[in-house]
C-alpha cells in the first residue's frame, strides 16, 4: 500500500515552522523502511486448542505483530461527551513502544503521546507543556518481565489472564487481560496500581486478529478513541521514531496534571 506510506509521511511532515528541519530529519527516519513483510490477511477462524496461561499470553493483542504503522482519527471525551476530534499518525514497535502525533487546524501539531516501555509522555505544543509518567504498573513489556507471574480464570462470557507483580514476597495484581471464549481474541486490558483499575483499553473492528479501533478510558472518566485507517504491518520503522521527548526548554508538569483537566468532577 505505497499510497497510505505517501499520505502518513505528509501529514507526519505537517508541522509548526519553528520545528520545520527537525521534523524533515524526523521524517526520514520514520520511513527509512527498506523492504515490508507482507502479512497474509486471513479470516479469524475460532480457537480449538486447549486454553491454558501461555495460550492466553500468546493470544495478547499486537502480540505477533512487529510494527503498525497507520493514519489515525481520535476523539477524546469528557463525562461521556465528545471534547475535541484530530487526525494524525499511529506508530506502534514490538515490544514496548507506542506513538501518536495529533494533528489541528492547517496541520499544526496539536499533541504528541509517547509511550516507551513503561514511560507515557504527552506534549502539548502550543503551551511548550510535557506531561510525563513513568508508571511500570503500564508496560507493554510486562510480557518479558520475568517479575510477572501469570494465573487465568474464567466467568460466562470470557477468559481471564491476571498478570502479578511480587514485591517483598506478596502478589500485587499489575493487569487483567480479556479474552472472548470463541476465538480467543483479546477484547480489553485493565492496567491497576495500588488495588485500584486506573486504565482500561478496549479493542474493537478487528481485521483478523488485529484491532483498528482502540478505546483509551482513565480512571476519572476521560476516554480518547483511536480509528486506525489504512494500517500497514510489519514494516520497519526506526528505533528514533520512539525515542523520548526531550525536556529542553519545555514545561515538564506530571501527567495526572492532563487528567485533572477532564476531571468530569470539575
Amino acid at each position: 500500500m505505497p499510497h497510505v506510506t505517501v499520505k502518513w509521511q505528509i501529514r507526519h511532515g505537517m508541522r509548526n515552522i519553528a520545528n520545520k528541519v527537525s521534523l524533515i530529519l524526523f521524517c526520514c527516519l520514520i520511513f527509512s523502511c527498506v523492504k515490508k513483510e507482507e502479512i497474509k490477511r486471513t479470516e479469524i477462524v475460532p480457537y480449538s486448542g486447549p486454553v491454558t496461561v501461555e495460550a492466553l499470553r500468546q493470544s495478547i493483542v499486537f502480540r505477533n505483530v512487529k510494527s503498525i504503522k497507520a493514519l489515525s482519527e481520535v476523539t477524546v471525551y469528557k463525562r461521556g461527551e465528545p471534547a475535541g476530534s484530530f487526525s494524525g499518525v499511529f506508530g506502534y514497535k514490538s515490544p514496548g513502544y507506542m506513538r501518536t502525533s495529533l494533528f489541528g487546524p492547517f496541520g499544526l501539531t496539536a499533541m504528541d503521546l509517547l509511550v516507551s516501555k513503561d514511560l507515557i509522555q504527552m506534549y502539548i505544543p502550543h503551551r511548550d507543556t510535557l506531561y510525563e509518567w513513568k508508571s511500570p504498573e503500564v508496560s507493554f513489556n510486562a510480557l518479558l518481565d520475568s517479575g510477572f507471574r501469570y494465573s487465568m480464570d474464567e466467568d460466562e462470557d470470557a477468559f481471564l489472564l491476571y498478570a502479578y507483580r511480587y514485591e517483598n514476597s506478596e502478589p500485587e495484581l499489575a493487569t487483567k487481560y480479556i479474552f472472548d471464549r470463541t476465538y480467543l481474541i483479546n477484547r480489553s486490558v485493565i492496567f491497576y496500581k495500588d488495588g485500584m483499575d486506573f486504565i482500561k483499553i478496549d479493542f474493537t473492528g478487528f481485521n483478523g486478529r488485529i484491532p483498528e479501533r482502540i478505546r483509551v478510558l482513565f480512571h476519572n472518566g476521560m476516554a480518547m478513541d483511536f480509528l486506525l485507517r489504512e494500517p500497514e504491518f510489519d514494516t520497519d520503522i526506526s528505533d528514533d521514531y520512539f525515542v523520548t521527548i526531550d525536556h529542553a526548554d519545555k514545561k515538564v508538569r506530571p501527567f495526572q496534571e492532563i487528567l485533572k483537566r477532564f476531571d468530569p468532577n470539575r
